[in-house]
């Protein structure tokens, strides 16, 4: 049988629900309404209402008629957020958008304007723009439909792109104006990228190596565990002093291997714990 609810019980539900939908719209800004917390908490006066203990005709009218109006007003509250959101958005996109688009290198303008190539001031100046595209968009991103942000998102990212691609071009200038120069260090990055491949080896085949030992440990520890188990159960059913104190001679002997085999497991997740830190430095 489903839970009973007390009349007054129910009764502060709906002064909740009345108290969590907004009244009259702002037409300019979007209530900050939780819309997920009140469509549950109304579907659980719903749900309520069929076990709600004791009720009277009358109270049950005036209740029910309660809440059917706050629900109303609740869905008429959210459909004006809707608007109001998308109207916002839209203002949102609009000015993102608008700025992106002066942003962003265009390839054409450069061969079309030849005489006033992009300079890296441009880039710059651009960069700076592109980037405050970006923060405008994260503070507007509340207020904003998921349509309308990924637009906007997609906008600056190609213009990154385009701006990384200008970047990257200006560059490759510079590198073929500094051939002798760029050679000797792509030559020195060679020599320090292959020491650092031949250290990570090294300390990829030194973590391997004690992951083993370590596997080694952990079942000879798991054999003596085992072991000092079995004279226990044995110890405890002994039959005579002389075999209880023979296997409690042994079991002492098999708790100090055990000690000294989980001090060696100690010590080689150290070591690994030490191989992979150095193996991260070097990534």
């Amino acid at each position: 049988m489903a839970n009973l609810i007390d009349r007054d019980d129910l009764d502060r539900l709906i002064d909740q629900l009345d108290s969590l939908v907004p009244g009259t719209p702002s037409w300019i800004i979007a209530s900050k309404t939780d819309w997920k917390r009140v469509w549950d908490l109304a579907a659980e006066i719903h749900d309520a209402f069929k076990r709600v203990s004791n009720p009277t005709r009358n109270w049950r009218e005036s209740a029910w008629g309660r809440f059917v109006r706050i629900r109303q007003r609740a869905s008429e509250a959210s459909r004006e957020d809707i608007k109001i959101r998308e109207f916002r958005s839209s203002q949102h996109r609009d000015r993102i958008l608008g700025l992106v688009g002066l942003s962003q290198h265009k390839p054409i303008l450069d061969m079309v304007f030849f005489w006033d190539q992009t300079t890296v001031e441009d880039m710059k100046r651009w960069g700076r723009q592109l980037s405050q595209a970006g923060q405008m968009l994260s503070e507007a991103k509340h207020e904003m439909t998921g349509g309308y942000k990924r637009e906007c998102f997609d906008a600056i990212a190609e213009a990154r792109k385009a701006n990384e691609a200008w970047w990257s071009s200006y560059k490759q200038q510079n590198a073929r104006r500094h051939v002798e120069k760029a050679s000797l260090a792509a030559e020195r990055q060679r020599q320090f990228q292959t020491k650092r491949e031949e250290l990570r080896a090294n300390a990829r085949r030194n973590i391997e190596e004690n992951r083993q030992r370590l596997a080694k440990a952990a079942d000879a520890l798991s054999r003596c565990r085992r072991q000092s188990d079995d004279l226990r159960a044995k110890i405890a059913n002994a039959w005579s002093d002389n075999f209880r104190d023979r296997h409690e001679q042994w079991l002492s002997e098999v708790i100090d291997r055990e000690a000294d085999i989980e001090r060696s497991i100690l010590r080689i997740q150290e070591w690994i714990e030490e191989g992979e830190r150095r193996l991260a430095d070097l990534s």
